[in-house]
């Protein structure tokens, strides 16, 4: 047989072993939460990464021996800090592939979620009396009786800024923001407070280099010298 004939042959048995090797993986089966919390644990889980690779099983004793902590960790910023592991394994699948094939089966507990029994927002009356700022600050979730999602809490701290810095106080800022979270009740008590500082105005436009007179440039500036900083008349 030639070294070209042996490389042929070679060459298809490589091929021939590529989709048994792609048939190694991990599958994570999550029970007993909801889907936005079974993809939230799923996201947090070290076993994640390993969906399609090999695994032996010290590895895999070591990946699931973290399981708990990270089912717990994944869940407190949805409100749920009583989160459980309830009944868990893991168990190799047979198949046709040198690899080690694994099914792990989570089932687990969300608990008693948190809520918000406190909600304290404290914005001076000269930026409050701005209908952008005011909505913001009404919109701001999560309110109380609800659960405690950080998501929505950061959201809506990021909205009321934003407003803020839309209206002109462009060195607005937070100066409380603060979550107390009492587990052994389940509550949690929300204090922000925002500082706007000085609120910014307009000031004249300076054309430079231009082939136009500035009183005929000038008639397309949208606003007046004095007139307070709007993000929307800069746009």
């Amino acid at each position: 047989m030639t070294g070209c004939a042996t490389s042929r042959i070679l060459l298809v048995l490589l091929l021939m072993l590529l989709p048994a090797l792609a048939q190694a993986s991990v599958q994570v089966q999550i029970s007993g939460i909801d889907k936005v919390l079974a993809a939230a644990v799923r996201a947090n889980l070290a076993l994640t990464p390993y969906a399609d690779r090999a695994v032996s099983e010290a590895q895999m004793r070591r990946l699931y021996a973290s399981v708990p902590g990270e089912v717990r960790k994944a869940l407190e910023p949805y409100g749920y800090f009583d989160a459980r592991l309830v009944a868990g394994s893991y168990k190799r699948v047979a198949g046709k592939t040198v690899d080690e094939n694994w099914t792990v089966t989570l089932r687990i507990a969300a608990g008693t979620p948190v809520r918000v029994t406190a909600l304290q927002l404290d914005m001076p009356a000269d930026a409050l009396q701005l209908p952008a700022v005011r909505r913001a600050v009404r919109a701001f979730v999560p309110k109380t009786g609800a659960i405690l999602d950080q998501a929505l809490y950061t959201r809506s701290k990021q909205a009321v800024m934003a407003a803020l810095q839309a209206a002109g106080f462009l060195d607005a800022e937070a100066s409380v923001h603060r979550i107390a979270v009492n587990t052994a009740t389940h509550s949690a008590a929300i204090s922000l407070s925002w500082k706007p500082g000085a609120r910014y105005k307009l000031g004249a436009v300076t054309f430079q280099g231009s082939q136009f007179e500035r009183g005929f440039l000038q008639r397309y500036v949208p606003w007046r010298v004095g007139e307070f900083y709007s993000q929307d008349a800069l746009l």
